[in-house]
């Protein structure tokens, strides 16, 4: 799952014009909760639907590396 995370994170930020990518996460899915973490989201501190809000602005430097 990172992999392909890391894959669509960069063709966003290569080619989209997108400014960032959120993700929405169930409180309770901790490994999805790691894994965005890992990637450079972070938590907004926002429920919508059951889900927290996890935002990646797309400037993040370890993505441009």
């Amino acid at each position: 799952m990172r992999e392909a995370s890391q894959a669509v994170i960069e063709w966003l930020s290569l080619r989209s014009g997108a400014l960032g990518v959120e993700a929405f996460i169930n409180p309770a899915n901790r490994p999805s909760i790691r894994l965005a973490e890992s990637l450079g989201f972070q938590a907004c501190g926002q429920i919508i639907d059951d889900a927290a809000r996890y935002y990646l602005p797309l400037d993040f430097p370890v993505l441009r590396a």
